[in-house]
């Protein structure tokens, strides 16, 4: 999940605003949640302390690979650390040059922490203004729209744009249902236009794309280990 979440920071450091695909630093403290917040059940697999996900970055064919772990579970609002290595891959100079610096460790490795609210129901970012932003509620239909506007004015809409009601995902040696949310991004630095989100009840976010007004795309897929 990694580059596009470190963009998706990056951007928001500058603008600022969102990303591509992913998220704002997370703090330990219970926030108090606004009307994007969902209800449910917080005490789900998914997110239990010690969770771990493997993360597989794409960008244009180079592919990067990292994890990430469920450090806290407080009320749903759940803490990850992510940890990718470059070393060894033929483009990681390309690639670690889009990490801002605060993002890498002494061994030149993508480490960061980041959070969402993650219930039985959906996902809630803190992308934005590290306020609660509903990211997709399962059990919503295709036309199902979610929409805040930004301290700095700009508007934001996330629509729900497919649900294929039918195992075809791929995720690891599995196929699973998905709801698919689409995001268009105001103008920023990275020419980021849109981002392309993938959910499922029981797996949670599994898929983030980004794409650029350069054609080019850059997408990330997630797998959480032991479901």
């Amino acid at each position: 999940m990694f580059v596009a979440l470190f963009i998706q920071l990056n951007i928001m450091k500058k603008i600022p605003l969102f990303l591509l695909l992913l998220f704002a630093i997370g703090s330990c403290k219970k926030e108090k949640l606004d009307a994007n917040d969902i209800g449910g059940d917080t005490n789900i697999a998914l997110t239990e302390v010690g969770r771990q996900s493997s993360v597989y970055l794409n960008m244009g064919g180079s592919y990067v690979s990292g994890s990430m772990v469920v450090t806290s579970n407080n009320g749903g609002i759940v803490n990850y650390h992510l940890v990718a290595n470059l070393t060894g891959n033929p483009d990681s100079a390309m690639i670690a040059g889009l990490v801002p610096a605060e993002f890498k460790n002494p061994q030149g490795e993508i480490e960061a922490d980041f959070k969402f609210k993650i219930t039985s129901e959906g996902i809630v970012d803190f992308f934005i203004d590290q306020k609660p932003r509903l990211l997709v509620k399962y059990d919503d239909n295709v036309g199902a729209a979610y929409s805040f506007t930004a301290t700095d004015g700009n508007n934001f809409v996330r629509t729900i744009t497919e649900k294929t009601g039918i195992d075809e995902w791929p995720l690891g040696w599995m196929l699973i249902k998905t709801v698919k949310v689409e995001e268009d991004l105001p103008a920023n630095d990275y020419n980021v236009t849109s981002v392309t989100y993938r959910a499922n009840h029981k797996f949670g976010l599994v898929y983030i794309e980004a794409a650029t007004s350069l054609g080019a795309t850059i997408s990330m897929d997630i797998y959480p280990q032991g479901l």
